[in-house]
Parts: structure tokens; C-alpha cells; sequence
């Protein structure tokens, strides 16, 4: 699968209060879906194509 971000510029931030336990929504450019996966496999999806989360607290 070719992705987007080739060059790994794409920088994920996620705020360490979200709950890495339960499911997170996501918008797939489709006004009128949300996409929900569980935080491990989203995990698993950004080290598939070499991007690390940066944790921050907001």
C-alpha cells in the first residue's frame, strides 16, 4: 500500500490524557462517517509506516 507521506514528514500528537485502552474516532474526509478503531491497532498503523506519537499534556 503506498501511503501519503512518504518522507515521513507527517507529525502525530496525541494528548496523554487520551485513554490508550478504549477505541478512538477518527474523521475519513466523509462529512457523515467517523471511523473507530482501537488505540493499539492505531498504534500498530503509525509503526507500519515508520511514524512515532508525540505525547503532550494540554
Amino acid at each position: 500500500m503506498q501511503g501519503y507521506d512518504t518522507n515521513n514528514v507527517f507529525k502525530v500528537i496525541v494528548d496523554i490524557a487520551v485513554d490508550k485502552t478504549t477505541t478512538i474516532g477518527m474523521h475519513p474526509f466523509i462529512n457523515t462517517k467517523t471511523l473507530n478503531i482501537k488505540y493499539s491497532d492505531f498504534e500498530k498503523f503509525l509503526k507500519k509506516y515508520n511514524h512515532d506519537i508525540e505525547y503532550i499534556d494540554l
